[in-house]
């Protein structure tokens, strides 16, 4: 007889027990937005248009309760992300990003991060162009 989903929820053939958390995620994509950024008086007069991803890895932690309290919000991430680049003082994309790294690293749970920025008007025969930096929180740094 077939196993329905309803079934596998309360005694399905692979139980919580059996499985392990492998990883977990929070995905940020294709946030777009505008600044003043560059280098060049020219790039930082007029306004730029910018498309952030973001993964952050996380302690595969799942919920046991069903609450938020469990768990990292999304909502704190964007809120997070939102403040670093309305602050409006960076010259690079890189500066950016780092800043955008570092403080999601303030929540314990992040392990790992990967962030792309990129500029979408910057040329006229170029799509988007960025740069895009991976960071890993370093063992023992989240007890200090």
């Amino acid at each position: 007889m077939p196993t329905t989903i309803a079934d596998t929820s309360k005694s399905g053939s692979l139980a919580a027990a059996d499985t392990i958390a492998v990883a977990q995620r929070i995905v940020l994509r294709d946030h777009i937005f505008s600044v003043h950024i560059g280098v060049t008086e020219e790039e930082r007069r007029r306004v730029q248009r910018l498309c952030l991803n973001l993964t952050l890895d996380l302690a595969p932690a799942p919920p046991q309760d069903d609450d938020i309290g469990e768990v990292l919000s999304y909502g704190l991430v964007i809120r997070l992300v939102r403040e670093v680049y309305r602050e409006g003082r960076f010259q690079l994309l890189e500066s950016l990003i780092e800043e955008i790294a570092r403080r999601c690293f303030d929540f314990p749970s992040v392990v790992a991060s990967r962030i792309r920025v990129e500029k979408l008007d910057r040329y006229a025969d170029t799509a988007a162009i960025g740069v895009e930096i991976e960071r890993r929180r370093q063992k023992g740094a989240a007890e200090s």
